[in-house]
């Protein structure tokens, strides 16, 4: 596939996975053009929850586009949206992104150290593990965030303290915990994502990228194992 810089007239580009076979992307470049090419999916618009001097705060990005040109991108979707309705959307656990306006469109170009994951448009189609994951964290993530009201813990600043890939590292286990109870149940969607979690833990510290130790979401927001409340 060409590179975007080199033919604007693609729409948006997810690059490889740092690790092969990896669900995401480490990187993924959108071009937001003044005028559709009517070729392919043409974002009109980029929304994301930007970081400014630790506030989160949501953000659409246009063309053309006048503003900050590094921004920090707090975890959560990165959702492209057409001038027709048609979305496509990334997870990120947190990311950076590099805007720059060019003549005919704006460039915004995401990379992170965890993967940035394509949610694929399946509600008809086959079950999607990658999805089933982005699901899975959701969940986990909800947890502790209703977790930390109750206790008066930041939430969002003790996300913005761990490292995105750290995130990602401590939901997998979390998650493969969770489905290794049912490991051996007879439906099908169950056993494909213990094995898809199981895959993606091995191909981490097969490239070194899995810590000697995976803390727990506990441990992150609640270190103080009394302030846990049993639900």
């Amino acid at each position: 596939m060409n590179d975007l810089s080199a033919n604007s007239d693609l729409g948006y580009r997810p690059y490889p996975p740092r690790i092969p076979h990896s669900p995401g992307h480490a990187k993924l470049e959108v071009h937001i053009y003044s005028q559709p090419t009517y070729r392919h999916f043409d974002p009109k618009f980029a929304h994301f929850e930007k970081v400014d001097q630790g506030l989160i705060e949501p953000l659409t990005v246009h063309h053309p586009w006048h503003f900050e040109k590094g921004l920090q991108v707090f975890l959560g979707p990165i959702l492209l949206t057409d001038r027709i309705g048609k979305k496509v959307t990334f997870f990120s656990f947190g990311s950076q992104v590099e805007i720059e306006a060019k003549t005919d469109f704006t460039s915004c170009i995401f990379r992170s150290e965890a993967p940035l994951i394509q949610i694929d448009q399946v509600d008809l189609g086959p079950f999607s593990p990658s999805n089933q994951l982005v699901i899975e964290i959701e969940m986990l993530l909800a947890k502790f965030k209703i977790q930390c009201k109750i206790e008066g813990i930041d939430y969002h600043s003790t996300l913005l303290k761990t490292p995105p890939a750290l995130i990602y590292d401590i939901c997998l286990q979390e998650i493969l915990t969770k489905y290794q109870a049912h490991q051996n149940s007879d439906q099908p969607h169950i056993s494909d994502m213990y094995e898809f979690l199981e895959q993606e833990i091995h191909r981490l510290k097969k490239h070194n990228c899995w810590p000697g130790k995976v803390q727990s979401l506990a441990d992150i927001f609640m270190p103080n194992p009394n302030l846990l409340r049993k639900g």
